[in-house]
């Protein structure tokens, strides 16, 4: 089960999912009960990509996983 909260006034995202069941997936930022963003894990269980659909909630960037920046060459 994968979830997702972004914090308004930090404007920090917490996710959670199960490695085995998003690896290679795009899951959905949900904000408000509007779609906001979209993140995709490698293969590794690492974060490749997040986007901001919502300019109104700018997704932090920078995003750390695992203590190490993620790279096009994670995938």
């Amino acid at each position: 089960m994968s979830s997702v909260h972004l914090d308004p006034e930090s404007n920090a995202a917490s996710i959670v999912f199960d490695p085995k069941s998003q690896v290679g997936h795009t899951i959905e930022l949900e904000y408000g009960g509007s779609v906001v963003g979209t993140v995709t894990f490698s293969r590794s269980g690492r974060i490749i990509e997040l986007e901001c659909l919502d300019a109104q909630h700018q997704l932090p960037e920078g995003i750390m996983w695992n203590g190490e920046a993620a790279g096009p060459n994670d995938r």
